[in-house]
């Protein structure tokens, strides 16, 4: 006997995750001056690039098209920076 249960198999009830891969939070070199885990401070360096990678563990995975720029907020020194201004958008 066959049960359709709809899309029961794709439910995702946990949303993706997000880790800052560059710089690398806490790590071992000390770029990181702010021991919290999930917070970096980054003093004295120029950082021309930083890497955030989105993982969906327990769910169907991340969807592409609700990866924008304008669902993040990005900031320096406590003041929000502009999207194509003070940094550009790339997904992967």
């Amino acid at each position: 006997m066959f049960k359709d249960r709809g899309a029961a198999d794709r439910v995702d009830f946990v949303g993706p995750t997000g880790s800052l891969i560059v710089p690398l939070d806490n790590d071992p070199a000390g770029v990181d001056r702010d021991p919290n885990l999930h917070d970096v401070a980054i003093v004295g360096v120029t950082l021309t690039e930083f890497d955030i990678q989105l993982r969906d563990a327990g769910g169907v995975g991340v969807n592409d098209a609700s990866v924008q720029a304008d669902q993040l907020v990005l900031r320096k020194d406590g003041v929000a920076l502009t999207e194509g201004l003070d940094y550009f958008f790339v997904y992967n």
